[in-house]
């Protein structure tokens, strides 16, 4: 579980926030304004002043304090606040559900228990791979390609 919040969501999220594909900045259908992570970042931060801390680590700034994030506060953020404070907030909803894709999955595979069903569910990670290529990749080369002929 730690190599999903450690490495998958963690890249996710600058991938997200334009922090890896720096040629695509501010051109990409998958980043997120720098104005809008910057509010969700804010709302994590405040947020920990309401949430009693049974259910999670306080989730500091990602933008103002140079804290790394454990795999803990990514769990915290990914699973509970992420869905609320990035819905709406991709320039096409598609990504949105991307993510939440793999949040359900997340969640499912954080189970106490597991029945047959939620096993096979569990196959939905091939999926949301197979999905975050064809997503997030193919949205890189088309914004590229678009970059090059109105250069």
């Amino acid at each position: 579980m730690h190599l999903l919040f450690e490495n998958v969501l963690k890249k996710l999220i600058q991938l997200m926030t334009g922090r890896i594909h720096k040629v695509n900045e501010g051109h990409s259908e998958h980043q997120l304004a720098r104005t809008v992570w910057e509010a969700i970042m804010v709302a994590t931060d405040e947020s920990g002043k309401t949430i009693p801390s049974t259910f999670g680590p306080q989730c500091p700034n990602m933008v103002k304090d140079s804290t790394p994030y454990t795999a803990e506060m990514m769990s915290f953020f990914s699973t509970y606040l992420a869905p609320v404070l990035l819905r709406r907030r991709f320039r096409r909803e598609a990504y949105y559900r991307h993510f939440i894709k793999l949040i359900k999955l997340i969640r499912t595979s954080l189970l106490f228990s597991s029945n047959k069903e939620g096993l096979v569910n569990l196959g939905g990670f091939i999926d949301w791979v197979t999905g975050y290529e064809r997503c997030f990749f193919s949205s890189i080369v088309m914004c590229s390609v678009r970059i090059m002929l109105c250069v």
